[in-house]
């Protein structure tokens, strides 16, 4: 039996914007984001994962936000 390793979420930020990656495992995790960890209202980040195919990540690219805004990988 294998199990799935949790993904590690690289986070980098360029010209104003924020750059989200993580490596592609063999199960599919959705981007969330929510503003308020104690509320727990994760919601689904709208942008679709670009394949890089030189270092075989995920990467989203957001506009840099102006608040806290907290990020995880969830199964779907």
């Amino acid at each position: 039996m294998q199990t799935t390793p949790a993904p590690v979420m690289n986070i980098t930020n360029s010209d104003g914007n924020l750059t989200l990656s993580w490596i592609i495992p063999s199960t599919n995790f959705v981007l969330q984001q929510c503003t308020d960890l104690s509320a727990g209202d994760w919601m689904a980040v709208t942008n679709q994962p670009v394949l890089n195919l030189t270092n075989l990540q995920n990467q989203v690219t957001l506009p840099l936000p102006t608040n806290n805004v907290f990020f995880r990988l969830s199964t779907p």
